[in-house]
């Protein structure tokens, strides 16, 4: 029986990669396989996996992959610049440290070369352990290497999918290194180096000017011929196909320099959740009320609470710390009157940590966020991938940059309304809940884009098999945007 390996390289990535094990476990024709990347151990993921009864896989299992692969180019250049790294490891390693000074930086290449070498060895060794047909990823991201996974698996005939698990853009990745000094152009002659002789490696944003990653990365990863053509765009490598998770994002891939060869439209596995959902949507929603208590008769604010990304000294952050960001986010919440107000908590948040918010009068709750969303009337989160299933269920949003992340996903969706401060998500939370022409007009605007943010056939799980299993399906059609709306 061919069998489909999953690569999970975040934590995020357990729960999405989770759901499409489980589509496949219903399948006799194809057998799911987790390996979970060594970056994951302290999180016990692989422990969680494996009592799922899906065969789980660690590097732990191919001891024999502690070699250096063979350079995977034949290019004389590459190899010649190779060798000389080689050699200047070597003599580095004989010099007093006062002497190697100017050889470090090669030395630094050559570590990092052989990083990347050891890892395309793993991906050979579990590649060829077992009959892999497919090999499914949710991003194809240097930060992760996943490069040398889709490099052997396209070596040996096996496709590989990316089932993405958030949206990828350009604009995250900036932000998560503007700030950065080790990547700032300004601190090392090497880092000018670098982005002189790869500038697609380069930006600017902010007034800085900065690398993608450390000038070393770069190096190994162009001489090993891994670099992706656009290294600030998420999934933008070589991989077989991107299992597009909605006409928006569809867009989105080809507007970025995606090829349209590389996308194909299937929806999410969340989808048909929503779908189901939605299908017995009064009656969830009547039993979710009873079963905390709530009154039956009032609209409901669901809240996907975002968790502590330790960045509260970003500039123009509000907050000093996670506690005063559960304060504040409670007294907006707790002001909110006739409405039920439901908080859910993210799967990075531990159990507990949001109990605070009790003491202002919100529902705390731990059901899988997607079946409740369209259980909801308004739905708040910070820049979340999940805003993307309340669009598709013609919800409107209220989103709260609390982080001051200046992420650009929905901008342009009358339907969203976006704010990075305080005052604002005061004064906007406000008017959503207690004016009832302007929530209404919010739902008129949202409700027509809906279409091109997810699919409630109940056949995305369908497609998302059968792209899997290299079998052929029929793409859902496509909607043209609103008129007015933009992404």
């Amino acid at each position: 029986m061919p069998s489909v390996l999953l690569l999970i390289n975040e934590e995020a990535h357990a729960r999405e990669l989770a759901r499409v094990a489980t589509l496949l476990g219903n399948d006799p024709a194809l057998r799911p396989v987790y390996f979970v990347d060594e970056r994951m151990k302290p999180f016990g993921v692989h422990h969680m996996l494996a009592e799922s009864g899906v065969e789980t896989l660690t590097a732990a299992d191919f001891p024999s992959s502690r070699r250096l692969a063979p350079l995977p180019t034949d290019d004389l250049v590459r190899r010649a610049a190779s060798a000389l790294l080689t050699t200047a490891r070597r003599v580095g390693n004989r010099l007093p440290a006062a002497l190697n000074r100017p050889i470090r930086p090669l030395q630094m290449i050559a570590s990092a070369r052989d990083q990347l070498r050891l890892r395309l060895s793993l991906c050979e060794d579990v590649l060829t352990s077992r009959d892999f047909a497919t090999l499914v990823l949710c991003e194809d991201n240097i930060d992760l290497d996943t490069a040398p996974w889709i490099l052997v698996a396209q070596r040996r005939g096996i496709r590989s999918v990316i089932v993405p698990y958030t949206i990828a853009n350009s604009v995250e990745l900036t932000e998560a290194y503007v700030f950065s000094e080790p990547l700032q152009l300004k601190t090392s002659l090497l880092n000018r180096l670098a982005a002189r002789q790869f500038p697609k490696w380069a930006t600017q944003h902010k007034g800085r000017k900065f690398l993608r990653t450390s000038y070393a990365r770069i190096a190994a990863i162009e001489l090993l011929g891994f670099a992706p053509p656009k290294p600030w765009l998420l999934n933008s490598g070589a991989v077989d196909t991107i299992a597009a998770e909605s006409c928006a994002m569809r867009d989105y891939y080809r507007e970025a320099g995606i090829p349209a060869a590389q996308i194909t439209v299937t929806g999410t596995l969340v989808d048909d959740v929503i779908a189901a959902a939605r299908a017995d949507a009064a009656s969830r929603r009547r039993a979710l009320l009873t079963e905390n208590g709530l009154p039956l008769d009032r609209p409901v604010l669901l809240c996907a609470f975002p968790p502590d990304q330790g960045v509260f000294d970003r500039p123009g952050c509000e907050f000093s710390d996670y506690d005063d960001m559960i304060a504040f986010w409670g007294e907006c919440l707790g002001a909110v009157k006739n409405w039920n107000v439901i908080v859910s908590r993210h799967p990075k948040t531990r159990p507990g940590r949001l109990d605070g918010l009790r003491k202002y009068g919100v529902t705390l709750t731990d059901h899988d966020t997607a079946p409740l969303v369209p259980l909801c009337d308004l739905y708040v989160a910070s820049v979340s991938a999940t805003i993307r299933w309340a669009l598709a269920c013609g919800i409107p949003v209220i989103n709260y940059d609390a982080y001051r992340l200046d992420f650009v996903d929905y901008v342009g969706l009358e339907g969203v309304v976006w704010m990075n401060a305080r005052n604002e998500f005061r004064r906007i939370l406000a008017a959503a809940t207690a004016d009832v022409a302007y929530f209404a007009r919010l739902r008129t605007v949202q409700q027509p884009e809906a279409p091109r943010w997810g699919f409630h056939d109940g056949h995305s799980g369908r497609r998302l098999r059968a792209l899997i299993g290299r079998e052929p399906f029929e793409q859902p059609a496509c909607p043209a945007p609103a008129e007015g709306q933009a992404r």
